[in-house]
């Protein structure tokens, strides 16, 4: 139901006694003869007391005279306890290093001038912690405010742990037993369970349309992607945080390779959740070099090949020109796949070969099952998809190409299962003698590793380890039990073995520059106080030279795309760093009672003004630095509360205004008539009104989805949908303004 707040100013009360206790009030509602007040008292969360039944009595000002020094000093506390609105002032009391690129993603959304942003960091630079400011600033002054998290399956754990960490959030997991146990309820019942709570859900589940229209059925205060680059264009993900991003007023992406999808991906990323007229995404993009660490080496080692190792390359080269030149793009894909499994090593190209000449003759790809509608897709399995491809032809002439790759499969028989890469990275771990972790990309090279690292201790993680066994090889080889870690591409997100290990090795070269810097991240992070030194292990085939290229020249596209769209010097970080440092300057050097936002309590008496009059001569050394006009007599110093009924579209403004008549000295009421509020509040109208537009947007976009969306049976509503017609949520876009006044600087007449 729509409803109007009425400034304070206007109920002739800023602080108010009920209950035995004094409060300041955020806001005031008319509703048939009664009075509902929204009230604050010290740390505790807003109250809503309507009068009658409860009494509530303005309380007056007391008025306190106080030396210069002694105002002065209520002046300087007076901005230390208020900072800037769009200052997350909760973060002090989280256990992190507070560096001050961390606090610009919160800065930027706080501020109201940005509603959608990109974190594009590099790896490893704290995005979670940037992500985990802003969901406890959000969740500290809105007590009702929603968040959802939305990240990979593998990511979800770690995501609460972080939120618990660092953010002092206890998140709850979207999961499909939630989801079962939570469908006998009314959907309403449902929408009401998430006000004030945070939320993390896997975007696998999230993207299956039944629920995705549950999610957005609720009118989301801040919706985070992490990896969002996992919404490539054109899949299903794409259209299911897009929907999610319409039903959410703030829009949070991370990702340290927006353009894992290409250019075309990257476009995509910042559309998402875009409304008319609105202006592109803003991207920010921080480097390792931004936090002063050791720039890290990387290494490319060329292992030599035998000569059965050359023929066998030579001859799966010929393989590939000649399907290109006879079925096109349709016969590459399988004999790319034998090309690239041979450069890893020839277990895994004997592995394919056996598969391709068991199906050869089977020209068809078995359709998928369909999806329940709480069932997961899994992660992507390597091998799997590349059994897929091998019931592809790749030649014309099915016996011809039966008969050439009998010939491989001898030529890779011939050779050492695990090549010669080995017995090149046994060697090598031998002579560092340091905690390494070894990737690749198929499991058939893992297990050859294996046992060619046999005389390490090593500790392995693949696609199809439980997530209970996961735990405790991690912790294995962090604390020292495993000097080894040798895992496929499935752990090359999420994991943090930065406080051990400072050496990857890459047994295959990556296909992206998305994957390898998801592999070297786990080590190469913030916290990591070492060199990271990175190996690529490459044979002399055409594929690994090829692969090189193409990886130097993605990686060369990508810091052009980001040096057009963001730049990783911001000064909103140098702000930061000053507010940081005065902070810090201020905590100690303040003996001062703290204002009388802060003062208010079950004990406390009365909000105090503070005042101090002075002589002419020092009144003009006052008004000339700050330009008083000349028929001014008193300076008031205070805050100034510009906001809805909602705290998140609130902002305090420690302002100064002039007055140049006589004016009672306990104007808590509003406005003395005859002051010029400076530029501040002006700002602070318009932002209100930004910010409850964009709350009003978001109403509409619940109202959207839940008319021309929602899928009937699961979740249903029990109300038909004529009824639901035409019954868009409301918000007020009336602001209340109201001063208070923490000091009074008078001159004497």
């Amino acid at each position: 139901m729509a409803h109007t707040v009425d400034a304070p100013a206007s109920t002739g009360a800023e602080w108010v006694r009920c209950r035995a206790r004094v409060w300041q009030v955020l806001g005031v509602r008319h509703d048939a003869g009664t009075v509902q007040w929204q009230l604050s008292s010290g740390d505790d969360l807003p109250r809503l007391i309507a009068a009658p039944p409860d009494d509530v009595t303005p309380v007056r000002a007391a008025v306190q005279p106080a030396s210069r020094a002694g105002w002065a000093r209520r002046v300087r506390a007076l901005l230390a306890a208020h900072p800037p609105f769009w200052w997350p002032r909760h973060a002090s009391a989280l256990a992190i290093d507070r560096l001050p690129f961390q606090f610009v993603p919160a800065m930027l959304m706080l501020s109201g001038h940005h509603r959608r942003l990109l974190v594009a960091d590099e790896v490893g630079t704290g995005k979670t912690i940037e992500a985990a400011l802003l969901l406890r600033e959000v969740h500290a002054r809105e007590p009702t405010a929603s968040s959802l998290i939305v990240t990979p399956a593998a990511l979800v754990g770690q995501w609460c742990r972080e939120l618990r960490r660092h953010a002092g959030l206890d998140p709850t997991v979207v999961d499909a037993d939630l989801l079962r146990a939570e469908s006998p309820r009314a959907p309403r019942d449902v929408r009401a369970s998430r006000a004030g709570g945070c939320f993390v859900t896997s975007i696998d589940l999230a993207r299956q349309p039944e629920i995705t229209a549950l999610f957005t059925s609720v009118a989301w205060t801040l919706l985070v992607v992490d990896e969002a680059h996992h919404a490539a264009p054109g899949t299903a993900r794409l259209a299911a945080v897009s929907r999610l991003a319409a039903s959410s007023v703030r829009l949070l992406l991370l990702t340290a390779t927006p353009t894992a999808a290409g250019l075309a991906g990257a476009a995509a990323l910042r559309a998402i959740g875009s409304r008319p007229g609105e202006r592109a995404m803003s991207v920010l993009c921080r480097h390792r070099h931004a936090e002063a660490r050791t720039p890290r080496r990387t290494h490319v080692l060329h292992v030599r090949s035998s000569r059965t190792d050359a023929t066998l390359h030579a001859r799966l080269d010929r393989f590939v020109a000649r399907a290109r030149a006879e079925r096109g793009v349709d016969g590459l894909l399988p004999a790319l796949v034998l090309r690239r499994r041979a450069a890893s090593c020839p277990a895994a190209l004997i592995r394919s070969l056996e598969r391709r000449l068991d199906v050869l003759e089977v020209d068809q790809r078995p359709l998928p099952p369909p999806l329940l509608p709480f069932d997961v897709e899994t992660s992507t399995d390597v091998d799997a998809a590349d059994d897929e491809l091998m019931r592809v032809r790749a030649w014309n002439d099915l016996r011809m190409e039966r008969t050439e790759l009998e010939r491989l499969l001898a030529l890779a028989r011939d050779c050492p299962p695990a090549g010669h890469k080995g017995a090149v990275i046994d060697k090598f771990l031998s002579r560092c003698r340091e905690p390494a972790v070894v990737f690749t990309a198929y499991v058939d090279t893992l297990r050859q590793l294996r046992t060619a690292l046999q005389h390490h201790a090593v500790a392995i993680i693949h696609g199809h380890t439980p997530e209970a066994l996961r735990a405790t090889v991690v912790d294995a080889f962090t604390t020292g039990t495993c000097a080894v870690l040798l895992t496929t591409d499935a752990s090359a997100e999420g994991l943090n073995l930065h406080d051990r290990c400072r050496l990857v090795i890459h047994a295959d070269v990556p296909s992206t520059p998305r994957l390898f810097h998801q592999r070297t991240g786990r080590v190469d992070r913030y916290g990591q106080t070492r060199r990271v030194h990175v190996v690529v292990m490459a044979t002399r085939s055409t594929h690994d030279a090829e692969s090189l290229q193409r990886l130097q020249m993605r990686q060369t596209a990508d810091d052009h795309w980001r040096a057009t769209v963001a730049s990783d010097r911001c000064r909103r970080t140098m702000l930061a760093a000053r507010r940081l440092r005065i902070e810090v300057e201020s905590a100690g050097g303040i003996d001062e009672a703290p204002p009388v936002h802060h003062r208010i309590g079950p004990a406390r008496a009365a909000p105090t003004i503070v005042y101090h009059r002075t002589t002419s001569r020092r009144w003009m050394r006052v008004a000339g630095p700050l330009r008083l006009p000349r028929t001014a007599s008193r300076l008031i110093v205070g805050v100034l509360r510009a906001g809805s009924d909602a705290l998140l579209t609130q902002t305090d403004h420690v302002v100064a205004a002039v007055s140049g008549g006589p004016q009672p000295r306990d104007a808590m009421h509003g406005w003395p008539s005859s002051c010029c509020p400076r530029p501040p509040a002006q700002r602070a109208r318009r932002l209100v009104r930004r910010l409850v537009a964009w709350e009003m947007d978001a109403a509409r976009a619940v109202h959207a989805s839940a008319e021309y969306s929602h899928h009937e049976g699961l979740f249903s509503d029990a109300e038909p949908s004529d009824q639901r017609r035409g019954q868009v949520p409301t918000l007020s876009a009336t602001p209340a303004m109201a001063l208070s006044v923490a000091a009074v600087l008078e001159r004497t007449s």
